[in-house]
């Protein structure tokens, strides 16, 4: 095969060019392909992910694993079409997804991000929940969670709300899985460059990657790619804090290439592409990210 490479089946960001005819919308779905796996992490708000796979020659049928990063449906909304095309593929995500409602109030407005539970239950024999810190599923694809936050975890949470047996509360990101990409062939997973992906990092960008250290025993120049949204909404935009997480990553991570988009808001876009100069790339819906290229 090719060499492996990330697609970025749909994001915010239109694509530059407008001879794919590729869709986009608020939702993130990410297509991989590598030696071992072809596998989506997440599905966009619609069906318009499963669209622009077909448009680009992605065959679906053929998908062999699923993540689902958290519960919010602009990345769990295209799970239908996906179940109608894809028969084979083994689907991850917490357990918290099935007995929880998503609610955000953006503007002063109501939202209902819930993903939909009874499509779940009515292929519950494909899912596999994922409860413990970290999950290998191959020699080269792996999941974590953040669950240790010792850094401020994105202000755009604020506006976020979960309600589980009858209680509501702040959205804490517990369901939030993160993924990992390594070219190591043992469950070691270290001296070796991994990717670290995160469709929306409600946990925040410095604790997912202290949390991957801190669970793999991975030295910090090993993790060569993050990509993903950083929920850095514009009106919650504090050029201080953005300059302050790009020094500190610049700090503690100088060789790590970040790639954004999504719920990466524009001011926050500049102020992190302005820090970091080369470090710093903002992707679209069709873009392709090499794995593992120095």
């Amino acid at each position: 095969m090719s060499s492996p490479q990330i697609t970025i089946l749909i994001d915010n960001t239109p694509c530059p060019d407008s001879t794919l005819h590729l869709a986009s919308e608020h939702g993130l779905s990410l297509y991989v392909e590598d030696d071992e796996h072809r596998y989506l992490i997440d599905t966009g708000k619609s069906g318009c992910a499963i669209d622009n796979a077909i448009t680009l020659g992605i065959d679906i049928t053929k998908i062999d694993t699923l993540i689902l990063s958290h519960g919010h449906n602009d990345h769990t909304g295209g799970l239908q079409r996906f179940l109608k095309q894809n028969q084979i593929a083994r689907i991850f995500c917490s357990q918290y997804i099935i007995d929880t409602t998503y609610t955000s109030t953006h503007h002063g407005i109501f939202h209902n991000l819930t993903p939909d539970a009874d499509l779940i239950r009515e292929n519950i024999h494909r899912f596999q929940f994922v409860n413990e810190n970290r999950l290998i599923i191959s020699n080269t694809l792996s999941l974590f969670k953040c669950n240790n936050k010792q850094q401020p975890c994105p202000a755009g949470n604020n506006r976020l709300h979960s309600s589980r047996n009858g209680i509501n509360q702040p959205y804490t990101a517990e369901d939030e899985l993160c993924v990992c990409i390594s070219h190591r062939s043992d469950e070691t997973l270290t001296s070796q460059c991994h990717t670290l992906i995160s469709p929306c990092s409600h946990s925040g960008l410095l604790n997912i990657l202290q949390a991957f250290t801190r669970t793999y025993n991975c030295n910090r120049e090993n993790i060569h790619q993050f990509i993903g949204g950083l929920h850095l909404l514009d009106e919650y935009m504090n050029i201080d804090n953005v300059t302050s997480l790009a020094n500190t990553l610049s700090a503690l991570y100088p060789t790590l290439l970040l790639y954004t988009g999504h719920c990466t808001g524009n001011h926050a876009t500049e102020a992190l592409s302005v820090a970091l100069q080369s470090h710093f790339k903002k992707f679209y819906t069709g873009a392709t990210i090499p794995l593992f290229t120095k």
